[in-house]
């Protein structure tokens, strides 16, 4: 390994370390990844090639894990902030979220869950967001039924204050749960919001689209040509299953912008 060219070693550490977000930001829930990261104190010349592999993928799920963030980044490693591209944030929008979010001012993929506990704190979320402008974002937990509690309300009221600064904003996928009984019903203001961003690509797993291809809103913005393409996250058979199962069928309008990402997460599970 010690006379291995740069540039190989790089590939075999992206493959040890690197997570996608493609896989990673659609899961249901939130599933902790076991990298190797001993690997980076073999030498210093790992520890400086696998480092950038390392950050690209970042998921809080806890406060106890932003304040770790806080601390790693305050304590001269301001560098590892800009190395952040891909961010899960889930129930963790403490007021420490705020001060991680001004090191990461490169996030391209943003996934967030609106729909939170009683417990969880609130204070560091509009204030974070406002460091953001990725170019995809994922929701999780955007059901118009789940937005019954203050905190919900907050989160809503703040995200939606959010995105409409995000200039880059070009993808939004949705991940709804299959054994939820009631289909995604997005809110009204999320829906208004949605319809006035310009080329936007929608994308969701079979039980999102199944309740996003039932509302009048989504059908009207397909017939007027508001939506770039439509990415199921899992294989034609599998949103097919959802669709007749309420009742339903795929549009003409729709079919024609149908893409398909066979993901395992969605092929082993639902």
């Amino acid at each position: 390994m010690k006379y291995l060219p740069e540039e190989l070693l790089s590939e075999i550490l992206k493959y040890a370390l690197r997570l996608y977000p493609v896989e990673k930001f659609t899961y249901l829930f939130v599933q902790q990844a076991h990298r190797p990261t001993k690997l980076l104190l073999v030498c210093k010349q790992w520890h400086r090639i696998g480092t950038p592999y390392l950050y690209e993928t970042v998921e809080l799920t806890s406060e106890a894990h932003v304040k770790m963030l806080v601390d790693t980044l305050q304590s001269s490693n301001h560098h590892l902030g800009p190395m952040v591209r891909n961010l899960r944030i889930d129930e963790a929008y403490g007021r420490n979220l705020s001060i991680a979010a001004q090191y990461m001012n490169n996030v391209r993929v943003l996934s967030l869950r609106l729909r939170t506990t009683t417990k969880c704190l609130t204070g560091g979320l509009a204030c974070a967001l406002g460091f953001f402008n990725p170019t995809e974002l994922y929701l999780h937990g955007v059901g118009q039924q789940g937005f019954n509690t203050k905190k919900a309300e907050y989160n809503t009221r703040t995200f939606l204050k959010a995105i409409t600064s995000w200039t880059a904003l070009r993808q939004i996928s949705f991940v709804h749960n299959p054994r939820c009984i009631e289909p995604l019903s997005l809110p009204p203001p999320l829906v208004a919001t949605l319809s006035a961003i310009p080329q936007l690509s929608i994308g969701g797993n079979p039980a999102a689209l199944q309740g996003l291809f039932q509302s009048e809103w989504f059908q009207h913005m397909v017939q007027k040509a508001g939506i770039e393409s439509i990415t199921c996250l899992s294989t034609r058979v599998r949103l097919n299953k959802y669709i007749k199962q309420s009742g339903g069928a795929i549009s003409q309008d729709i079919a024609a912008l149908l893409v398909y990402e066979d993901l395992p997460y969605y092929r082993d599970n639902y």
